[in-house]
């Protein structure tokens, strides 16, 4: 598997994707399939920026996910009020600081520094939600989940993988897992997975999205790395399961907050941390789990 052939197969989804979009669109006046077809559009922006983006690897992709944290720093601290603020910007200003030095740093890092926005996600879920302390943690736990991304990066170069398909890989089973969630919970869904969380996610959805990740990455992980289909289906299933979590996570922040969305950054979707709610957990999960597969392997 090539870095191109990859972004193509993505592309034809994508393409086949919009082709039914517009085909409900033209035999339905429905809203809810209106707003679909703009957020339709808001991931071919997407698309185009992020092969951008990761075609180029090296610094642009630094500077690319230190504004990404940046960003979602700011869109936590508007949704707080304001003794929460500078906590916030502290906790943020000092991961980024730790992660950019791990970047930098002519050592590759140790693995476990995948595990800070994990362990961040599971304290800050024990913490009241209107605490300080847990606004803190909760920003530590998205800042070092965007930047778990350069870690990877660094990683798979070290590793003599090709970076660019791993992380392409990484956004593309993060996106289909938040489709076949969406979709799956549209079509079949009718128990809450969390109703005091989010009352319209359903478990019919999160196991529609849990199956579809999954039989994605048993099928294409293999044709990048070296491992065996069913450990490959095992990454899947666990970075759909960092998904879900992560999508609570921001969600539960949402609804202290009062709000629906973090922001309006992207047509039909929101804020930034409501289109990469699920990125801050899939990229800590699956690099740490892949990382540590390749390490064994090499």
């Amino acid at each position: 598997m090539t870095f191109i052939k990859l972004a193509t197969f993505i592309l034809m989804l994508m393409i086949i994707a919009t082709v039914v979009v517009q085909i409900q669109l033209r035999l339905s006046t429905s809203d809810e399939v209106k707003k679909n077809n703009i957020r339709m559009f808001s991931w071919w922006g997407i698309f185009g920026i992020s092969i951008l983006v990761v075609s180029l690897v090296g610094q642009i992709l630094f500077l690319a996910i230190l504004v990404t944290s940046i960003w979602g720093t700011w869109e936590v601290a508007r949704l707080l009020k304001q003794q929460s603020r500078v906590s916030v910007w502290i906790t943020s200003i000092l991961i980024l600081s730790i992660y950019s030095l791990l970047w930098f740093s002519n050592q590759t890092p140790r693995v476990w520094w995948y595990l800070l926005p994990l362990i961040g996600a599971v304290l800050s879920s024990l913490i009241t939600p209107s605490a300080t302390l847990a606004h803190a943690v909760n920003t530590a736990t998205i800042a070092a989940g965007f930047m778990c991304i350069l870690l990877l990066t660094k990683h798979a170069t070290s590793l003599n993988y090709d970076a660019r398909l791993i992380l392409l890989l990484l956004l593309f089973l993060t996106s289909v897992n938040d489709i076949a969630q969406y979709c799956a919970g549209k079509l079949w869904g009718s128990r809450p997975l969390n109703v005091s969380i989010s009352p319209n996610k359903t478990l019919e959805g999160a196991l529609g999205g849990l199956i579809v990740t999954t039989l994605i990455c048993a099928l294409m992980l293999p044709t990048i790395v070296l491992a065996p289909w069913y450990w490959c289906a095992f990454i899947g299933l666990v970075t759909a399961s960092a998904g879900i979590v992560g999508d609570l996570n921001i969600s539960r922040l949402k609804r202290y907050a009062g709000t629906k969305n973090s922001g309006q950054l992207i047509p039909g979707h929101g804020g930034l941390l409501d289109r990469t709610d699920s990125l801050i957990m899939t990229a800590p999960v699956f690099g740490f789990i892949l990382v540590t597969s390749m390490e064994r392997l090499a």
